[in-house]
């Protein structure tokens, strides 16, 4: 059975989670959202209907700051995303985007329902809140530049006349693009993380149309692709770590019920990473953020005002330990290696495994040639199914994490691209305690 339940969810079959969970004073809709296998999501806060920005560490922690529209003036919230209720944090009224800036501070910049500017606020960790800017109309997207070509600078997204502007350390502001550059409406700003995307900023404007600006303001399409017509509407990007889960990816949240996060590669093609959520803001904006470390991507839901997290676990191989031998019997003492099959199938090639990330609880692949040292691994059919596997060997002696009371052993390791792996099979222990 546990096998079969593997199968399944390397198929698609099971990528989808329901989610029924209880509102403060009302009972929450029950979401039916689809993410890819090796991701899980889960509700973290209720109250988050506009912009998020999570924590990178120092005095403001890792905590997840968000918008609460309804809970003006007091509408800036806190929560741990490990566990625990949603705290007041500070107040700036209107506010409708978040973004981390100079010394490492908050900035919230108004533009929600009633207000009547776009100024730019400035909040410390204690939640004390200054004016820092002023910004003549709406402003729906904060970036911050920490120095290079782009300067120090906090750059923002100007609703109206629909220019990027830049703001340094004393509020002054400068023009980067001016009207008709860039869209009609832009709203999501980002750097580039560097590598295939680069390191200009990115500007997506309401329609779906993705830009990308040099520091000289230059914009372009990005890819060269204009995806308004591929695009329902959307106002926040976020990028992923080719070190994490979500790899080297632009996502986008499709605003509209239901709502959807789009992925885009660096050559620009468009795919659906998750689906199914009750309904992305259509008249302000959809949160979309990666943590710190990049493994976690949190959202907002405004149709059920929900902060959701969605979280890239490693993809679950099967292994198969000692093939063709049952039970999988293991003499900790031995001089010798164990075997390990990670199985092949019509949607996961093993060549794509790096075997130099492999650890079989605790041990590391044998290596073997003086000359030449190389992993012992080997491609092999073990199963009769027609597809390679890979069969790798590991010390005996190496093996720290199995005793003579476990019952079960796992395989780590990452693929080629850096994707984490995990598989686990039965083991009989018949030696644990040598001489």
């Amino acid at each position: 059975m546990k096998n079969y339940l593997k199968r399944l969810f390397r198929f698609g079959v099971i990528t989808s989670i329901i989610l029924t969970f209880l509102m403060i004073g009302a009972a929450r809709a029950s979401a039916q959202i689809v993410v890819p296998p090796g991701f899980s999501v889960q509700a973290v806060a209720s109250g988050a209907n506009l912009d998020i920005e999570p924590g990178q560490g120092g005095a403001f922690g890792m905590d997840v700051y968000y918008i609460n529209e309804a809970a003006s003036p007091n509408n800036i919230m806190r929560v741990d995303p490990a566990g625990g209720p949603p705290t007041i944090f500070a107040s700036v009224p209107s506010a409708i985007t978040l973004g981390f800036g100079f010394g490492g501070d908050l900035f919230a910049a108004e533009g929600a329902s009633g207000a009547v500017s776009g100024n730019l606020w400035r909040i410390a960790f204690d939640g004390s809140v200054i004016f820092f800017a002023s910004i003549p109309t709406f402003v729906e997207g904060i970036a911050f530049s920490s120095g290079g070509p782009f300067g120090t600078n906090l750059y923002v997204s100007e609703f109206g006349p629909d220019t990027i502007k830049a703001v340094d350390a004393f509020g002054a502001t400068t023009i980067l693009t001016g009207p008709g550059t860039i869209g009609t409406t832009p709203t999501g700003l980002e750097f580039g993380p560097g590598g295939a995307f680069g390191s200009d900023l990115y500007v997506i404007d309401r329609s779906g149309t993705i830009y990308t600006v040099t520091p000289a303001g230059v914009s372009s399409l990005f890819a060269g692709i204009d995806f308004g017509p591929l695009i329902n509407r959307a106002e926040t990007l976020a990028f992923g770590r080719s070190t994490t889960l979500f790899g080297e990816n632009l996502f986008v949240a499709e605003e509209g019920t239901p709502g959807r996060i789009l992925k885009i590669s660096p050559d620009g093609v468009l795919t659906t990473f998750a689906s199914g959520f009750p309904g992305f803001n259509t008249s302000g904006v959809t949160g979309l953020e990666f943590s710190k470390d990049g493994n976690t991507l949190f959202v907002t839901d405004d149709q059920t005002a929900t902060l959701y997290a969605i979280t890239g676990g490693p993809i679950e191989v099967d292994i198969d330990i000692k093939p063709g031998s049952a039970p999988n019997s293991i003499n900790l003492c031995s001089g010798g290696a164990v075997p390990v099959a990670i199985l092949g199938s019509d949607t996961f090639d093993v060549s794509e495994v790096n075997t130099g990330t492999l650890r079989f609880s605790g041990a590391v692949v044998k290596m073997v040639g003086k000359k030449d040292p190389h992993s012992l691994c080997s491609y092999e059919d073990v199963n009769d199914d027609f597809i390679d596997d890979l069969v790798c060997h590991y010390v005996t002696t190496d093996i720290a994490a199995i005793d003579g009371e476990s019952y079960s052993a796992t395989v780590n390791g990452e693929l080629l691209d850096g994707t984490p792996i995990e598989g686990t099979d039965s083991v009989n222990i018949v030696k644990d305690t040598c001489n």
